[in-house]
């Protein structure tokens, strides 16, 4: 899969505090489940970013999913 280390991108997580992104994976196959879906994938140097994968808003609404938190646990909904 090629990366395109040209691209980057900031991110603001919500304590409002703000990351750099630094390359981008364009066209990715994604499964959630059943669900199958395309999106692009930025890229974080930083190792220890406390996720493997974030899915977020842009993902989100490009492919009619719905967040929805219960309780103490997050499920997306399509």
């Amino acid at each position: 899969v090629p990366i395109d280390v040209s691209r980057s991108i900031n991110m603001k997580d919500a304590n409002g505090g703000v990351s750099m992104l630094t390359s981008l994976i364009k066209d990715v196959l994604l499964f959630c489940g059943a669900a199958r879906t395309w999106t692009n994938l930025f890229v974080s140097p930083d190792i220890d970013a406390g996720f493997d994968l974030l899915l977020g808003c842009p993902w989100a609404h490009g492919n009619a999913v719905s967040i929805v938190e219960r309780g103490s646990a997050t499920f997306i909904v399509f």
